[in-house]
């Protein structure tokens, strides 16, 4: 269905073109369908949903006219017919909004996931609070279904949606079914994507020691907290620390001065532990292990986002770039300062006062200026190279 929305407009500039004529009569902003079809699966059926839904009108009244009129080949009557008729059908629009609403709460998961300084806590509470909210899409409308069944004006048995009136409004008593159907499915998915991360011992571990916020309130009960987990974290790193000269034996010893520190300064935050030289000189052996569990890879989302940088720096037009240069580039882009935040008068003044020559026939020097403002014209400048 999204598809062949989507093959309409997109191999016929024809189609394209009527499509947004009947916006701009309808005085609706149209947008062009998109095809659900890429390697970014989530934003890809999430905007293509998005779309159908925004242009619901403008695509189901040149659906119609199409089908009406017998315009085209045989297929795109067909096809015609086939559109038309289903986005008329109350079960379909119904599940469309309930679709919008799931990938909606995977979007979100999605969206962290990408983050740069997220940490394995925050990705596990993520994950479990995406849990939560497709359980609740169950039994409860989420907010697209929500806003579609309150804009369904039903009267005597039938409905109008956009004032196009609506099939099979009697089906609504087997949408629960569905919606249990689609849900499990999702949270299944979920559940065997991640749970080898929730339940490896090394991972639980590491979440115990980076969240400070959890660390026990009460000396008694701070005396034991960790203890276990430490020792798995340390035998499971054990060539890796030693490596980076860290004197493991005293890694005990700065664990409970670290608890002691954690219990009675609640609001320093982890980080400021490799900020402040002398906490950093105090627990130097802690912190290796500690610095290895920050680097601990949670996504490939920064590596997408270098290839997506080094495609956009290393074009068709820039081909021949060396890769020192694109190296540096790349650096620049992906982890220098934004355009607001970055300072371009020192990289201007380097540029100014450097013996490199500039533009062919550029004098930094010396301005252009017109006759009569105290530079030489084209005449001038030719007579003293006759000269």
């Amino acid at each position: 269905m999204l598809y062949n929305i989507y093959k309409q407009y997109h191999y016929s500039p024809k189609a394209l073109r009527e499509l947004r004529d009947i916006a701009k009569a309808l005085e609706q902003k149209v947008l062009k369908p998109t095809n659900l079809h890429g390697t970014r699966w989530l934003p890809h059926i999430k905007q293509a949903l998005e779309v159908l839904t925004s242009n619901f009108i403008p695509i189901f009244t040149h659906f119609d006219h199409i089908r009406a009129a017998r315009a085209g080949s045989a297929e795109v009557q067909g096809r015609a017919t086939n559109v038309s008729k289903k986005l008329k059908e109350y079960p379909f629009l119904y599940m469309v909004f309930f679709i919008l609403d799931v990938l909606n709460v995977l979007g979100q998961l999605s969206l962290i996931f990408q983050k740069d300084d997220i940490t394995l806590s925050h990705l596990l509470d993520a994950v479990t609070t995406a849990h939560q909210s497709l359980v609740e899409l169950k039994s409860s409308n989420g907010e697209k279904l929500e806003k579609f069944i309150s804009d369904v004006d039903v009267q005597n048995g039938t409905g109008t949606y956009c004032g196009i009136q609506l099939n099979n409004l009697q089906a609504a008593e087997n949408f629960h079914q569905n919606r249990v159907q689609i849900v499990e499915a999702v949270t299944d998915a979920l559940q065997n994507r991640f749970s080898a991360m929730e339940q490896d011992p090394v991972l639980k571990a590491a979440v115990l020691l980076l969240d400070l916020s959890d660390y026990p309130n009460n000396r008694n009960d701070l005396a034991n907290y960790g203890n276990v987990e430490l020792n798995i974290l340390i035998q499971h790193f054990h060539a890796i620390l030693q490596n980076a000269g860290c004197d493991i034996a005293a890694v005990g010893d700065e664990w409970k001065n670290f608890k002691s520190r954690v219990f009675n300064h609640r609001k320093v935050l982890i980080e400021n532990y490799f900020k402040v030289q002398g906490l950093h000189d105090r627990f130097k052996n802690l912190l290796m292990l500690i610095e290895i569990l920050f680097a601990l890879p949670l996504s490939s989302a920064a590596c997408e986002r270098g290839f997506s940088a080094m495609k956009r720096i290393k074009s068709d037009w820039r081909s021949s770039l060396q890769p020192s240069m694109l190296r540096m580039l790349m650096y620049i882009s992906i982890e220098g300062p934004s355009v607001e935040q970055f300072n371009c008068i020192p990289v201007i003044h380097r540029w100014w006062t450097t013996g490199k020559p500039k533009k062919p026939g550029f004098n930094p020097h010396d301005f252009r200026r017109g006759p009569g403002e105290g530079g030489r014209s084209d005449s001038e400048e030719s007579d003293s190279d006759n000269e």
